[in-house]
């Protein structure tokens, strides 16, 4: 299959070439629904390599369209899959609720962060304090012995 996708490389400008273009992406195809077993079939034992039919429908053929139709080539197979919805606008959503998910979690991480900073602030704070009590404490104790 990558094999192809050099070819459509190699071709250089392949919206020249359409036909190439053309045979390669149909040799992909053929390499898809060759490894490709039914939806019912898919849990039978040797099958799991296999490509379910109805994701090469619902997921590859419309990618395969989309560079067709980039390339401004016609094809057959693309006008009945121009109906299915592609599942560009399913990945984007995926995408943007893990990307979503990923900014709740840093979120909250730093609030976690910010709120273990403000402890430790106030316990350096408080230990600066007592500190600086304690050095009060122990100057005037030596200011009495002095005196006294």
């Amino acid at each position: 299959m990558i094999e192809q996708f050099t070819l459509i490389e190699q071709i250089g400008e392949p919206a020249k070439s359409p036909d190439k273009v053309k045979e390669y992406l149909q040799n992909i195809i053929k390499i898809f629904t060759d490894n490709s077993v039914s939806d019912g079939e898919i849990n039978s034992p040797g099958n799991e390599s296999k490509i379910p039919e109805s994701d090469i429908q619902v997921s590859i053929m419309p990618e395969i369209c989309r560079v067709l139709t980039f390339y401004e080539i016609t094809s057959d197979q693309c006008r009945a899959v121009d109906e299915v919805t592609p599942p560009t606008s399913s990945l984007t959503s995926l995408a943007s609720g893990s990307s979503s998910t990923l900014v709740t979690i840093l979120k909250w991480a730093g609030i976690v962060v910010g709120v273990l900073a403000g402890i430790f602030l106030l316990i350096v704070g408080f230990f600066a304090i007592k500190a600086k009590m304690q050095q009060e404490e122990e100057e005037e104790g030596q200011i009495k012995e002095n005196n006294g």
